[in-house]
């Protein structure tokens, strides 16, 4: 276990830094925290259907839902519009015949972190 002198140095060589220590100046987690000032590369949706369409795939949209197929490709990937904004979320593939049960709480395929995961998910 690391002491408070220790992570005092840690501290001093990264700025941003924050620690948490216990009453016997024993380290319980260290984390750097993200400054809010700092840009964010948020994928739009125009963006991402660009990307879909280089890669060969055709898109459909209904009401914020897109969803993009390829033929030949054995999954679909679905989109959503984050609320009113351009930016998307809950990318998700799947195959076309498996749909999600909210009933049972089944979330059919997998989940990707961004549109490029999801392409190399779908082949």
């Amino acid at each position: 276990m690391m002491t408070l002198k220790a992570i005092n140095l840690d501290l001093k060589k990264i700025s941003e830094k924050r620690a948490c220590v216990n009453q016997n100046n024993t380290l319980l987690y260290a984390y750097r925290q993200r400054d809010n000032n700092q840009p964010t590369n948020k994928m739009t949706t125009q963006n991402a259907a660009k990307k879909l369409t280089k890669a060969g795939f055709t898109i459909t949209e209904n009401n914020g839902f897109i969803q993009a197929s390829k033929e030949g490709c054995k999954y679909v990937i679905e989109y959503f519009r984050n609320g009113r904004s351009e930016e998307i979320t809950c990318i998700n593939v799947r195959r076309p015949n498996d749909n999600h049960d909210s009933m049972t709480d089944y979330c059919a395929g997998m989940w990707a972190k961004n549109i490029t995961h999801a392409i190399r998910l779908a082949y």
